[in-house]
């Protein structure tokens, strides 16, 4: 009766009624990402991207973080002592029953009212998974949101990040290949210091690094006709990138 908790676009955080001091939050983060960076977070349970309930691979896991050091005052001590000491049973008892569907559902819902929202969700979407529930169709409609909303919009990092952190299949249709190599062009195009600065990052995973790499690649070839790079490694396609990224001198 202490805690409440506010739903985030991905996860939830909880905090300590009286004080108004977080507790702590179940987000989803890289696992690659949360070796490295979060070793003192609690990992809950991989995403669930199939209908059995195992999963298939996701390089996400919910994390529970919690306040190392929350703001005590004489009035709310004795009330975080008490919840500090069930934080273990608390993390024990989360459940995230997230699954492909759930994520296919809210881009779904979400590309034509908001989608700067549906954008958050790009991370855990599979777009087969999207196209075997609503149809080749619907998924090239929301394909098509997303490349005019990158086309005419500034993107901010996070957004940059969010869909270049999207987990693609490589066997898209033809139209829907050309169609999403034309995103991640736009992107690069829009801004290739953005655009390098998340690739660069530790908050992609090296899977989604290669897997905008080969994007880039496949988008070189078609909006420059840079033939020669079919058989390029992913290096030499990095060094094209960044000799793209505009000086500062």
């Amino acid at each position: 009766e202490d805690m409440g908790y506010v739903e985030t676009e991905d996860g939830v955080a909880f905090y300590e009624a009286e004080s108004n001091c977080w507790l702590m939050t179940g987000v989803p983060e890289p696992v690659e990402w949360v070796e490295v960076y979060n070793p003192t977070g609690i990992r809950l349970n991989e995403f669930v991207f199939n209908g059995n309930g195992v999963s298939n691979g996701s390089p996400y896991f919910y994390m529970l973080d919690w306040n190392q050091e929350p703001e005590f005052t004489e009035e709310n001590r004795s009330h975080i002592f008490a919840l500090l000491e069930q934080r273990d049973e608390l993390a024990n008892s989360f459940r995230f029953l997230a699954s492909a569907d759930t994520f296919s559902q809210l881009v779904h819902d979400l590309y034509e009212t908001n989608l700067p929202l549906a954008i958050t969700y790009l991370p855990y979407l599979s777009w087969s998974n999207y196209s075997s529930l609503y149809g080749w169709d619907e998924m090239f409609s929301a394909l098509t949101a997303l490349w005019e909303y990158t086309d005419t919009r500034e993107l901010e990092w996070g957004q940059y990040h969010d869909i270049m952190s999207n987990r693609t299949e490589r066997d898209f249709d033809g139209a829907a290949s050309e169609l999403y190599g034309s995103i991640i062009w736009n992107l690069y195009q829009k801004n290739p210091a953005t655009f390098v600065s998340v690739l660069d990052s530790v908050f992609l995973t090296d899977g989604e690094r290669a897997n905008m790499l080969y994007w880039s690649r496949s988008a070189l070839i078609e909006y420059q006709e840079r033939y020669d790079l079919l058989d390029a490694s992913d290096q030499e396609i990095h060094d094209i990138l960044t000799a793209g990224v505009p000086s500062d001198n």
